[in-house]
């Protein structure tokens, strides 16, 4: 899984790199080198630590949260990836499109009162993720700028 999972980061890196090239970022060997290490971090690691987090909140719920299989560990893949490339394009601010389009999005899974629960675990979930999230994106822009300076 760990193999498979940095193969995917991998990949990701690539695609991020070769798409901020096209938008004019210049390409280099310690950006990809950044970006592999980085999206390897925030996603799969990142993955791992918020199921041990939430593990004890989701016990307490007792019933598993209805959706697809994996779903939100999906979503947080994506997110987590989505922060990390609007950081690295020097657009931090659209994470916080991605925190109000996620809610709208929630808001209507959690309408009735006794979903109290339910609504706090997604929230307590969501901030975590995005919060890694970001952590790692600004960490990956400081590698970045560390490999650089390295490989001159």
């Amino acid at each position: 899984m760990f193999v498979k999972g940095y193969l995917i980061a991998s990949a990701l890196a690539l695609a991020i790199s070769f798409g901020l090239f096209l938008l004019g970022f210049p390409l280099d060997i310690a950006f990809t080198i950044a970006v592999v290490i980085g999206l390897g971090l925030s996603l799969f690691l990142g993955a791992f630590l918020i199921r041990i987090f939430t593990k004890p909140l989701a016990d307490e719920l007792g019933a598993e949260p209805s959706g697809l299989t994996n779903g939100g560990l999906y979503i947080g893949y994506l997110e987590r990836a989505l922060i990390m490339l609007l950081v690295l394009m020097g657009e931090p601010t659209g994470v916080g499109f991605l925190i109000a389009a996620k809610s709208i999005l929630r808001f209507g899974e959690v309408k009735e009162i006794g979903q109290r629960k339910m609504s706090e675990y997604i929230i307590i979930g969501t901030f975590f993720s995005f919060g890694w999230g970001l952590f790692i994106a600004l960490l990956t822009q400081v590698m970045i700028e560390a490999l650089s300076m390295a490989l001159r």
